[in-house]
């Protein structure tokens, strides 16, 4: 038997294990493949939400650009106050004044188990047309939280930093922002 979901366009196939009941009629006992069934679904949706998002992932893309990122740290003079500051060089791209962007800003370490940490984050510093805007954002680094400690440590050149952008406005223009975030 298979089962069509017509949102993301796909056929699901369970396999059902069945039993007569003393009345004649059929009782579904199991579902043997639930856990494939769930995957493939979450699999198609997956695929389903970045098709959706591409069209304004491309026009984001086209009217910011990220340029650069590094991170440094501060503390205070005991030790007890750590921070890791991430900064993010970023071009505007479009002919229009970019008034926000919100995004994810994830720092991996490049060992192995590599360690990462996300945050999401947002900017109102004003990026004018043609020009690079540096942001820098401050985190708390825990020391009873293991990610942050080990960024904090981490050297810059063993750090990969990433900026996905989700949300742009510019200056007299509808905000774009991708409608299916995971």
């Amino acid at each position: 038997m298979n089962l069509r979901h017509t949102k993301y366009g796909c056929d699901l196939a369970p396999e059902l294990l069945m039993r007569e009941t003393p009345r004649g009629h059929l009782q579904v006992v199991e579902i043997t493949n639930l856990a494939d069934v769930f995957n493939e679904l979450e699999a198609e949706e997956q695929a389903w939400k970045e098709e959706q998002n591409a069209p304004i992932r491309d026009k984001i893309e086209a009217a910011v650009q990220v340029t650069g990122a590094e991170k440094s740290t501060s503390q205070d003079r005991w030790g007890i106050d750590k921070k890791i500051v991430i900064t993010v060089t970023l071009r505007n791209t479009s002919a229009k004044v970019i008034t926000r962007i919100e995004g994810d800003l994830v720092a991996a370490t490049q060992t192995v188990p590599a360690v990462s940490k996300e945050w999401p984050v947002f900017s109102d510093v004003p990026i004018k047309p043609g020009t690079e805007q540096s942001v820098a954002w401050k985190f708390d680094s825990n020391m009873f939280i293991e990610e942050e400690t080990t960024i904090f440590n981490t050297q810059g050149d063993e750090l990969d930093i990433g900026f996905t952008i989700e949300a742009i406005i510019m200056e007299g223009e509808e905000p774009l922002a991708i409608p299916y975030r995971d």
